[in-house]
């Protein structure tokens, strides 16, 4: 059952160093005090919510949207950029065919790569 708030909650990994950077910069966003921000990192049980373990939301970038549904990868970032006023045209884009297409495989490439640059920048 999907809890509707009415509020967009963005669960990032803290202990990740591009997440923390990338999540920061976000937070300085206008737009940025309507979403609520969860650091999965500090959660010690298995589940972050209901419909999402610490696992998977270690793995990928989840948020859960106004109407109360989790939605990960490129669509989540889609859903995030169009709360904040500096990037609310490009979310807007980034939920079209073929444009989220084209951001999830690049978000899948990049998640290939993610542990060499998480400790590159460690």
């Amino acid at each position: 059952m999907s809890l509707v708030k009415n509020k967009v909650e963005v669960f990032f990994d803290g202990s990740c160093p591009i997440c923390r950077r990338e999540i920061a910069f976000y937070m300085r966003c206008k737009g940025s005090n309507s979403i609520e921000w969860i650091d999965i990192s500090l959660n010690k049980e298995l589940d972050v919510t209901d419909g999402l373990s610490k696992e998977d939301a270690s793995a990928r970038f989840h948020i859960r949207s106004k109407d109360g549904s989790i939605v990960s990868g490129a669509k989540a970032f889609a859903v995030l950029w169009s709360e904040l006023d500096a990037f609310k045209i490009l979310g807007n884009i980034a939920l079209l065919w073929p444009f989220n297409l084209l951001l999830e495989i690049s978000y899948r490439v990049f998640l290939k790569f993610r542990p060499i640059l998480q400790r590159l920048i460690h």
